[in-house]
């Protein structure tokens, strides 16, 4: 995770993850939530 976020950041782009672990979505400026397809959450 840790070079994905820092691949993204020097090069100055978005990076998108679609995961289901809290713990990875720490690691992360922004943070949005979603259930049957709606924003429900969002941080960041």
């Amino acid at each position: 995770m840790d070079l994905i976020v820092r691949l993204g950041r020097g090069r100055g782009t978005t990076v998108l993850i679609a995961l289901h672990d809290g713990q990875v979505a720490e690691a992360c400026d922004r943070v949005i939530g979603l259930r049957d397809g709606r924003t429900v959450t969002a941080s960041g």
